[in-house]
């Protein structure tokens, strides 16, 4: 029975409920009972485990060769049982997978369809669903036909009453002549003399704006242009030599305009401190 083998009995007093699943498992008693899939599973988490405890087992050795100065010590022997506990389970394991034929490795569960089959049974279903909308495609324009024809043979007939011509290609949608309820249709401004006024929206306030504000320096810069020429038309000494008034409305121009497109001046003195300094370096 289970109960009674070693590996069993030594398992209740150092696993956890997990573990003895692994190891209740791995017992020959129940090894017969699984198939090849089942043993894959088990097999796994027995590795997984074997391998856990024989590193915590190493390190705990190693902890105690510095510690104590001694390779064995009471402290991982319980860590180097359960690291032996599992690696007998993962050989018994093992050595039944070899043992079980590979025909049942699929179970008795369904099989997966292969690729390959799938794709040949999905391009079938298409083609029939293709073939089947195209012969009712063909029999809805038929009947369109017939109907448009009808509609020319006899003008008095209401054009309400034809049905229109369902586009070639597409699913056939039945379409029947079914007056919708009159609902209150929004008034539209209708425009006077054909011209469409254009919608107010943030991107346009913001390009009139800008539109704005380069108008009015550009009347700025005129008035100052204004100044300019005035000083150097009244200038009676030095008529070819621009005046104080002339340049402090030139500096000012200049300003509004930087201003205006949002770029900062950098004065000749920041941009030569990188000069400066490396020439500082350079003397020492």
């Amino acid at each position: 029975m289970a109960k009674t083998h070693p590996d069993w009995k030594l398992a209740k007093s150092t696993c956890d409920a997990g573990e003895l699943e692994v190891i209740h498992a791995s017992l020959p008693a129940q090894l017969a009972t699984w198939s090849r899939s089942d043993l894959s599973r088990w097999q796994s988490r027995a590795r997984v485990l074997r391998d856990k405890w024989r590193d915590v087992s190493r390190s705990q050795e190693r902890k105690t060769q510095r510690t104590l100065a001694q390779r064995q010590h009471l402290a991982n022997a319980r860590s180097q049982e359960k690291a032996r506990l599992f690696d007998n389970a993962l050989s018994r394991i093992t050595d039944q997978i070899g043992k079980v034929p590979a025909a049942d490795s699929q179970g008795t569960g369904p099989t997966k369809t292969p690729r390959s089959d799938r794709k040949i049974s999905n391009r079938a279903a298409r083609s029939t669903t293709k073939s089947a909308l195209k012969s009712t495609t063909k029999e809805i324009n038929r009947k369109a036909r017939e109907h448009e024809r009808a509609a020319t043979d006899h003008p008095s007939i209401s054009s309400e009453t034809v049905a229109p011509a369902a586009p070639i290609g597409n699913p056939p949608v039945a379409k029947t002549n079914v007056k919708k309820p009159n609902k209150k249709q929004k008034s539209k401004p209708k425009s006077t003399g054909g011209v469409k006024t254009p919608e107010i929206t943030k991107s346009r306030k913001r390009m009139l704006a800008r539109q704005d504000a380069i108008a009015f320096q550009h009347e700025k810069d005129q008035a100052a242009r204004k100044e300019t020429k005035k000083d150097h038309a009244t200038s009676p000494a030095r008529p070819g030599v621009v005046g104080r008034q002339n340049t402090a409305a030139k500096e000012k121009a200049h300003r509004n305009r930087m201003a205006v497109s949002g770029s900062r001046k950098i004065q000749a003195h920041v941009t030569a401190a990188n000069r400066r300094a490396q020439a500082r370096r350079d003397s020492k």
